[in-house]
C-alpha cells in the first residue's frame, strides 16, 4: 500500500517528495544479516559456527508511485526522478519519516522499472543496497569535553567514535593511551576511529599520533571513562551511535 506524501525519502540532501513520489515503509523494519561461517566436522555433532564480527550489508525497499493529472506532468516526474537516482555514486545519506530518529548510508543500484498506468502514473520498487547500520541522529552531536569524566553508550553495539582533540598532551579512553603532538598550523587534530586516520582538513597528521595499543578509540555499550591529562585542553567526541 503506497502512503500519501506526508510520508517521504530524503536522499543524498533530496527530498524525492518534490517529484511526486509516494512511499510504504512496511519492508523498512528488518535487520541485517550476521557474517559467520558455518563448518561440519566429522565425527562431531552440530553445526560449528566462525562469527566474523561484522553484519553483511542490507537489501532495503520501498514500494513506491507516482500520480500525475496529465502524462507530461507524468514523464517529467519520473525522468527528474530516474536521473537523479541513476546519478548517484558510491554511498550517500538516506533517511525517511518512518524512522524520524535515524539515517541509513545507502547506495541506489538496482534501476527502476516502473509499472505504468494510462501515462499518467506508475508504481515500482525502490532497492537500495546498505551499510548494516542504522545510525542515530542523536550520535551526531559532539560530546564536549574539558575535564575527565565518562560517556555512556546506551546503545548495544561498539561505536567507533570522531574525536577533536584541542592541544598536545595525553587522553585516556578507558586503558588506550593517545598522546598527541598538535602542530602549531592547525587548531586540533581529528582522530577518525572509523577510517583509523588522523587529519585535520586535507592535512595527514597520523605521525602526529601515537596509540598505547595500536587501536584506534572505541565506546563500547556501557560506560566509557575518559581522562584529560595536561596539555589537552578539550575533546570534542562525536559517538556515532548507531542500532542494527
Amino acid at each position: 500500500m503506497i502512503n500519501p506524501p506526508n510520508h517521504f525519502i530524503m536522499f543524498d540532501g533530496q527530498n524525492l517528495a518534490d517529484w511526486g513520489l509516494h512511499i510504504s515503509g512496511d519492508k523498512t523494519f528488518g535487520a541485517p544479516e550476521r557474517d559467520v561461517d558455518e563448518v561440519e566436522v566429522p565425527g562431531r555433532n552440530g553445526t560449528l559456527t566462525y562469527d566474523n564480527g561484522r553484519f553483511k550489508n542490507y537489501d532495503l525497499e520501498y514500494e513506491g508511485g507516482i500520480v500525475s493529472d496529465d502524462t507530461v506532468d507524468f514523464e517529467y516526474k519520473i525522468r527528474r526522478l530516474r536521473s537523479f537516482l541513476c546519478s548517484r555514486y558510491g554511498y550517500k545519506r538516506l533517511e525517511d519519516t518512518y524512522h524520524p530518529d535515524e539515517f541509513r548510508l545507502a547506495k541506489f543500484v538496482d534501476g527502476l522499472d516502473p509499472d505504468v498506468t494510462q501515462l499518467q502514473g506508475g508504481t515500482f520498487d525502490l532497492k537500495f543496497d546498505c551499510k548494516p547500520q542504522r545510525f542515530l541522529k542523536s550520535g551526531e552531536e559532539a560530546i564536549v569535553m574539558t575535564a575527565s569524566g565518562s560517556i555512556f553508550n546506551f546503545t548495544d553495539f561498539e561505536t567507533k567514535p570522531l574525536i577533536r582533540c584541542y592541544g598536545s598532551g595525553k587522553f585516556l579512553v578507558d586503558r588506550l593511551t593517545v598522546t598527541v603532538t598538535k602542530p602549531n598550523t592547525v587548531p586540533y587534530v581529528i582522530i577518525d576511529s572509523d577510517i583509523e586516520d588522523c587529519y585535520y582538513d586535507t592535512t595527514n597528521l597520523n605521525s602526529s599520533v601515537s596509540l598505547s595499543t595500536g587501536d584506534f578509540p572505541v565506546l563500547k555499550p556501557g560506560a566509557t571513562e575518559i581522562g584529560l591529562e595536561e596539555g589537552i585542553t578539550k575533546l570534542e567526541i562525536v559517538p556515532r551511535w548507531y542500532t542494527i
